[in-house]
């Protein structure tokens, strides 16, 4: 008799789950899609365009467990979603996926997730702080018209600020090759500001529009430096210039023959040949970031 009501209980539980009414709230799993039915959003996959630094940046080839993702949602006009505040949601990947630390209600009225990696539990609104001693990867995404009819969100992270690489080596120079002063300047160059998730601009916090660095050329090889570098919006295109001081040497200022505007994402390589007497500089070599396994950098702090 008990078994007779324990088939009959659980008949009715897949009868009621198989029915979906709409006075419930259903998860991500349940099949039904009436538009007036309330489900959770659901994020069922994080990928990540590019690849990751050779050097001690926190620049992510993939996800693994424990890393989190802050989530904002909003209906892409005011700053909540249903009159409800969703903000900074830690999203974390754990073994078998990822994982929300607060359900959102999602309805027929369509939503925009917001993404940005790393999480940050004090980012108290969308904007983003840059700088140029900052080696975090930032990345994000954005995601719209996510409903009840489209509550499954997969997120492809892509970054928020351009790589600018330096490449120098000899030419003919015979000298210790130690680079005691190097400075890169651009109209368009731009190292400290602010990302704003939401709209996706970049803009600039100072006027500080150089780089400088120091290190020695290898007598056989390249020396290599790297930095997170972005251009504020609005920017015009412009050249680089390079002065180096070698051996205690100043050496007339080289500049770039073209004129660049650093799109996120990008990356922007230019070499810097060095012979007894002058630099000249390659023309810039600009590519997507891609995968780590590509790389090939002999990166020096």
């Amino acid at each position: 008799m008990k078994s007779i009501k324990l088939i009959l209980a659980t008949s009715t539980l897949v009868l009621s789950m198989a029915s979906c009414s709409k006075s419930e709230l259903y998860i991500y799993d349940c099949e039904c899609n009436d538009k007036n039915d309330s489900c959770y959003l659901k994020v069922t996959d994080v990928n990540k365009e590019g690849y990751y630094l050779t050097r001690a940046a926190t620049e992510k080839e993939s996800f693994g467990d424990g890393d989190a993702i802050g989530l904002w949602i909003d209906d892409g006009v005011n700053s909540t979603y249903n009159g409800v505040s969703y903000e900074n949601i830690q999203l974390e990947k754990e073994t078998l996926g990822w994982k929300m630390q607060r359900n959102v209600v999602l309805t027929k009225s369509a939503a925009k997730v917001y993404a940005l990696f790393p999480y940050n539990a004090d980012q108290a609104n969308t904007s983003v702080a840059l700088s140029v001693d900052d080696d975090t990867d930032y990345l994000y995404d954005i995601a719209s018209n996510v409903s009840n009819q489209s509550s499954a969100v997969s997120l492809t992270m892509k970054h928020v600020r351009s790589k600018l690489v330096v490449r120098v080596e000899r030419d003919d120079y015979t000298g210790n090759g130690i680079i005691s002063n190097g400075t890169i300047d651009g109209s368009a160059l731009y190292v400290n500001g602010t990302f704003d998730l939401k709209t996706e601009k970049l803009t600039s916090s100072d006027n500080v529009k150089q780089i400088t660095f120091s290190g020695t050329m290898p007598e056989t090889g390249t020396l290599v430096e790297e930095w997170f570098v972005f251009s504020a919006f609005g920017t015009a295109t412009s050249n680089l210039s390079f002065s180096l001081t070698i051996d205690g040497i100043t050496y007339p200022t080289a500049k770039s023959s073209e004129s660049v505007r650093f799109e996120k994402g990008k990356k922007y390589i230019y070499t810097l040949s060095v012979s007894n007497h002058k630099v000249e500089v390659s023309q810039v070599d600009i590519q997507p970031w891609g995968e780590g396994a590509n790389e090939n950098l002999n990166v020096t702090d």
